[in-house]
């Protein structure tokens, strides 16, 4: 008996190196193709699988992604980042239910099997997914929940399908800018009213509460917003231009009365990206003009803490406080630190406080503290003028994240 022209003898031990070239010009009709491929499917080292008639006993998983979306347009295009530690709800058709979280690339896993018990996904039926948000942050792509249809089929890799996977899931972080508004001279907080307000090019003026310990927040929509206090009584005014892009800003504190230093020229964003070419490394002196002391680069991805990616904001490194403890940068000459985006490294840390101190000429001239988050950086709007010493740190040492670090250096 002979296949497509070839003993079976010599289709046994030959590879397709061996064939005759002329047999594959004539290897044109269906009877000769089915052979041929009948031939493949016998190679005992490679074999085909034909199992859609039976159960193969694999799992699969079924991804939720979630993602950053940066420019808050409701899609996952180019810039849009992975959105890890968010937490993900599976609903099974029985009502039980089941939450995982994204991982550093953003995805979800539940996997599926109809044979492995250590699989979530065992039956068919209708699955919905749905993405836990977060307080203080908002869904883009209105898809809260998304539902799963799955059906059984024998040979694929979890013995079933659904007819379609999920759509990506995008999340912003809600815009607020906060603050603390206080006295010039004593630097207490004023008694009496405080009439707060914001304007920007085009948008509608949003009156700001300033609450009795001088305390304000404010939702505030992209844009360049000048902030105007007054108080009602001495008439003392306070004016702050800040720029609201794609996160939240924490404004340094106000004082009434005072007179603004002028900004310095030189201004330098510091991504931290190539700062020595490792992946890991202790911030060198100079960097900017500064001297430095506990600050240390690393990509994102290096530890595999969520904070580090989430909390990035270009390129793919970010710097952290090295054990949790201050980092210290000066000058011998006056600077300006304009401003950085800050979190945490951990989920385990979740609301730690930075906190940021200036001095010039040995005088402690500015002190705040930010609320941080592992989830999505806040925008710190320092604007720490003409001093020669800062220091960060954390209230209770957790390590935090900071990425686009603005200083003026003349």
């Amino acid at each position: 008996m002979k296949t497509l022209g070839i003993p079976l003898a010599v289709l046994a031990s030959a590879s397709l190196l061996d064939l005759p070239a002329a047999w594959a010009q004539d290897a044109n009709t269906q009877a000769e193709a089915e052979g041929f491929f009948r031939y493949l499917a016998e190679d005992r080292a490679y074999p085909y699988q034909d199992n859609s008639t039976e159960f193969t006993g694999g799992r699969g998983n079924y991804f939720l992604f979630v993602f950053r979306d940066i420019n808050r347009n409701g899609i996952y295009d180019i810039g849009d980042r992975p959105l890890p530690a968010i937490a993900v709800r599976l609903t099974k058709p029985d009502g039980e239910t089941t939450t995982n979280r994204s991982n550093l690339n953003g995805f979800a896993a539940f996997p599926g099997s109809v044979l492995n018990d250590e699989a979530v996904i065992r039956h068919p039926g209708a699955y919905e997914l749905e993405p836990v948000v977060p307080r203080g942050w908002s869904l883009t792509t209105g898809n809260a929940k998304q539902t799963l249809n799955f059906r059984t089929r024998p040979g694929s890799i979890a013995d079933m399908v659904v007819d379609r996977m999920p759509d990506p899931v995008g999340l912003v972080q809600d815009l607020y800018v906060t603050g603390t508004i206080a006295f010039s001279g004593t630097g207490e907080v004023p008694d009496g009213e405080i009439a707060a307000a914001a304007s920007a090019p085009g948008k509608p003026d949003v009156d700001i509460s300033v609450a009795l310990d001088g305390s304000y927040l404010t939702f505030l929509a992209p844009g360049d917003w000048q902030l105007t206090f007054e108080h009602a009584e001495s008439g003392e005014r306070a004016e702050r231009t800040i720029a609201v892009r794609d996160a939240p800003v924490h404004v340094s504190t106000i004082t009434l009365g005072a007179d603004p230093k002028p900004e310095s020229t030189g201004a330098v964003t510091i991504d931290f990206e190539d700062i020595t070419g490792s992946n890991l490394a202790e911030l060198p002196s100079g960097v900017a003009g500064l001297y430095w002391h506990n600050m240390v680069a690393t990509d994102f991805l290096f530890y595999g803490g969520p904070g580090y990616m989430n909390n990035s904001m270009s390129g793919k490194f970010v710097a952290y406080s090295s054990g949790g403890h201050p980092v210290t940068l000066w000058r011998d000459e006056p600077f300006d630190f304009a401003g950085a985006y800050f979190g945490v490294a951990w989920p385990q840390s979740q609301g730690e406080s930075l906190v940021a101190r200036a001095w010039a000429n040995g005088q402690l001239v500015a002190e705040d503290r930010i609320r941080l988050s592992a989830l999505g950086p806040v925008w710190f709007d320092a604007e720490y003028r003409q001093v020669d010493k800062i220091e960060l740190s954390t209230e209770n040492f957790w390590q935090f994240v900071t990425d686009d670090f603005v200083v003026r250096v003349p």
